[in-house]
Parts: structure tokens; sequence; C-alpha cells
């Protein structure tokens, strides 16, 4: 959903000099990627290799609870390229961003759910695009101390990131878009604000039949693109029901297998590290684990998500409700 945060406007210039002042790199890291060890910015499925477009490069980036994520995020980022890049921009690549807890937490509150952690919310989103060629996960905004960070300040935060990296490979600036749907579109008033260092850009992706505030304008950097027609009937509040039913069908096809598996059948390792999330799911713990004393920490690291092996075959199609 939309947010708004009054301390945006100076959240900007922290998460730039965050950035900056941090190691940027588009290596692969050393080790899997763990609640603990995330990248704030993970760039190995990106091409930077690539020529720019007529109209520039860009990096694609959508924020949101992600409570849990699911293949409708990652839907309209493919959505988003699309509508670019027939209009001669090159998109390189494409970040989900789950939100921060201290927004995730109360908004679910208020709405009488369940809020899963900003950790285990990586992890699940981890899984779901692991074998999307174009989506990888930013941990940045979720990892961040203190006040969560507004979606200006996370598109900052990215593209400093990509100003730096694009210096480092010797290539023109690539600008960052922001991707979200048409009802955050029309209570933030994106349809008319020129770009910014916060947004070099906005796709509005809606859902069939929605009600836009405003129309496309190519030349406020502001496009539309078409809906994404097998994935508009998901949500995170469906992806919850099913867990609650227990229902490996459902999420495999509207997640992936992979986050299927984490969620539903978890190892010891991911249960004693995510118990209370697990304890929300109303997930029973694997017979071999061993649980901490009610109220302490855990400590183990969760078992690595599997690993990109590049392009996916096409998913299955959503089952008919």
């Amino acid at each position: 959903g939309a947010r708004t945060n009054p301390r945006s406007t100076d959240g900007v210039a922290q998460a730039i000099n965050l950035i900056l002042s941090g190691a940027i790199t588009d290596e692969p890291p050393a080790q899997p990627s763990t609640a603990a060890n995330m990248e704030p910015w993970p760039f190995t499925k990106f091409d930077f290799a690539r020529d720019a477009g007529p109209k520039g490069s860009a990096v694609l980036l959508t924020t949101g609870a992600m409570n849990p994520a699911h293949r409708g995020h990652a839907a309209m980022l493919h959505q988003a390229r699309s509508r670019l890049e027939a209009d001669g921009v090159a998109v390189l690549g494409a970040f989900v961003s789950p939100s921060h807890d201290a927004y995730v937490q109360p908004k679910a509150a208020s709405l009488g759910t369940i809020g899963l952690s900003s950790q285990f919310r990586l992890q699940a989103a981890q899984r779901t695009v692991a074998d999307d060629p174009l989506v990888s996960v930013g941990a940045w905004e979720a990892q961040q101390s203190g006040n969560w960070p507004d979606f200006p300040e996370v598109c900052a935060a990215l593209q400093a990131a990509l100003t730096d990296l694009a210096t480092s490979h010797g290539r023109e600036a690539v600008r960052c878009f922001y991707v979200c749907g048409s009802d955050h579109a029309n209570k933030c008033g994106l349809w008319s604000s020129r770009p910014s260092m916060q947004l070099g850009g906005v796709v509005v992706v809606p859902r069939a039949g929605d009600a836009l505030a405003g129309s496309e304008d190519v030349s406020f950097c502001v496009y539309v693109a078409e809906p994404a027609s097998d994935t508009s009937a998901l949500s995170s509040t469906k992806v919850r029901q099913a867990l609650e039913r227990g229902d490996s069908e459902f999420i495999r096809v509207a997640l992936s297998a992979a986050a299927a598996t984490f969620l539903l059948q978890p190892t010891p390792q991911d249960f004693e590290c995510f118990q209370s999330d697990f304890v929300k799911l109303g997930v029973e713990a694997p017979s071999a684990a061993v649980l901490p004393p009610q109220g302490a920490p855990s400590t183990p690291a969760p078992s690595p998500p599997p690993p990109i092996n590049g392009a996916a075959a096409p998913p299955p199609p959503l089952p008919r409700e």
C-alpha cells in the first residue's frame, strides 16, 4: 500500500551517505545469502555489459509489505520492463524490496492479521524469485536500523548504488524507475511529479479495471504498463489464507516450489531460526527441531535458498478459485 513518512526528506540524504560509504559490488557473495548476510542490492543477475537503449538504461524497483511476497510482485516488474523497453529504455534488472518491520508490524496489527518478520519475508521473497532471470531481492530497506525508510528514500539508496556501479563499469548513468500499482500512484501523486533524484521515473502497473487518477506522460517519465493478467488475482492475504490451511499446491503456484517447502515444510534449522514466524503461520515444528526456551533469541542461520539457475520455465497457470 501507499506510505507517507515525514522523515523521508532527511532520510534521502542519509540513504545516499550510507550507500556511498558502503562497499557496493556486483560480484557474487562469497557465502549463500542468509538472513544475516543478504546483500543490500545484489547485482548478480544484472547485465551491465548490455548497451543502453535509445532512451538510456534503467533498473526497476518495487516496494511493499510483501507479507509474504508472491509471483504477482515479480509480474509487475516484468510488465514494467516490457513497457519501458517498447519505448527504448534498456532494463538491466529489477528488485523487489520487502518493507521494514516498523512499517509492516503496525499495519498488520491495525488490519488484525499476522505480520511476518522482515528477515523471514526476505527469505521467502528470495526463494520466490530465485529462478526469475530479471528479479532479485533488495534487503537494504528491511535491514535499516531505526525508523522505516519511505519509498523515495529506498529509491535514492538504489540510485546511489547504481551511480557508483555505472561509474565502475565505465557506462552512462542508469536510472532507477519505481514500479507500483495504481492505488499507490493515485495516493502519492506520482502522476505529475517530474523525475527527481529520488525517482528517475515511474511505471504504474494497474489491475484490470482500476481507476487511474492520471495518465501516461513519457515527457515526465511516467509510464503505464499493461496489467499482468495471469497473476492479477494474487494477494498476500490469499497467500496467508492458503498457508493457514496448508495448501501447498496454491503456495507452489503463487510463489514457487522452493518457497512452498520453506514455508510449509521447514527444515529444523529454519524452524529454529524463525520459530515465531512459523508459529504465527500455524506450522508445526519438524520432529528433529530443537526449540530454544520461550522468549530466548534464535541464533542459527536459515538454510540457503536454491541457487539462481538463470531463466526458468514459464510458471504453471494459477488455479481457479
